[in-house]
């Protein structure tokens, strides 16, 4: 028999599909092809069934060894990576409408599963199922000349594998639409006069935390996994690199006034933070370069445009 040592080069295509409350944790069982995400750049699936050695008093050739390897939970993770592109086509969805920020009542969509197919070819393929993910922390990161990569870290239930999709129909071919790039995306404030282009950002990091926290219970099944996952308290936060061009901005970002940040994407998206302040400002001066200033914002409230 033959050894098949899959790569990164083979076809893997990422599907999704989002799952009410009532049904946290299942894989989707109807007629659906799953929804796309754009190019996605990495994924990384984690199980960790903390094994926890026990020991006892053991007597013969066993003495002091463990008893038993036992599981104390299941702890499933993924991180995905993905470059954003314009999202018009009938399978291609902006899943971050779903899941970047919780929706208000429980019977809608809160928890999604997803698929990661591995295709050598038809006779060598298989596919990782994982289910009851929700986002946990979300980045949105972006240097000048480079690609603006998004990073969901999730928190989920299960993890499995399968010669079989779960979805109907085959995987698309890529959408076609070029991805969105550094020149794609710019950051505005409003300290109270009005939005204006935040001056000469030349880096920055949107970050959203919902701190999730792992419900696991007794159950009849004697099952290690979790039940639900519920959002905690919300953190959003923003990292920006810009080069110092006055004393007057200087001298607003010190006085630490309430200050609004939006950072504005392609096909009219955004995420806007509110009620925030800047909570470090660090000037660096250099010889060999131009001088810049590290900020770091928090804000209190937040909204987005992934509608």
């Amino acid at each position: 028999m033959s050894t098949i040592r899959y790569k990164g080069k083979d076809q893997i295509g990422v599907r999704y599909k989002q799952i009410g409350e009532a049904a946290f944790g299942v894989f989707y069982t109807g007629v659906d092809p799953g929804a796309y995400i754009s190019p996605v750049t990495e994924l990384v699936p984690t199980f960790d069934p903390e094994i926890q050695a026990i020991y006892a008093l053991r007597t013969g050739a066993t003495a002091g060894e463990p008893l038993a390897l036992l599981s104390k939970r299941s702890v499933v993770k993924l991180r995905l990576s993905w470059i954003q592109q314009n999202m018009n086509v009938q399978y291609y969805q902006y899943w971050q409408r779903w899941f970047l920020k919780d929706p208000p009542a429980e019977s809608t969509e809160t928890n999604f599963c997803l698929e990661a197919q591995t295709k050598r070819d038809d006779s060598n393929l298989f596919f990782l199922k994982l289910t009851g993910l929700k986002w946990n922390i979300v980045t949105i990161r972006g240097s000048i000349g480079e690609p603006v990569v998004w990073t969901a870290e999730c928190v989920g239930k299960s993890l499995t594998t399968s010669t079989s999709s779960g979805f109907s129909g085959g995987y698309q071919e890529e959408l076609t639409s070029a991805p969105w790039i550094w020149k794609d995306y710019y950051i505005q404030y409003d300290a109270g006069g009005g939005y204006a282009l935040f001056p000469d950002v030349t880096d920055f990091e949107v970050r959203v935390e919902k701190n999730l926290k792992p419900n696991y219970c007794f159950n009849s099944t004697g099952s290690l996994e979790l039940v639900s996952l519920e959002p905690q308290e919300y953190r959003v936060t923003a990292r920006l690199t810009a080069n110092l061009t006055s004393k007057t901005f200087l001298d607003a970002l010190l006085a630490g006034t309430e200050t609004k940040l939006k950072l504005l994407m392609p096909d009219s998206k955004y995420i806007e933070m509110t009620g925030g302040r800047f909570r470090a400002v660090e000037p660096t001066l250099r010889p060999e370069d131009l001088i810049a200033h590290r900020i770091e914002y928090e804000a209190k409230s937040w909204s987005h445009a992934f509608t």
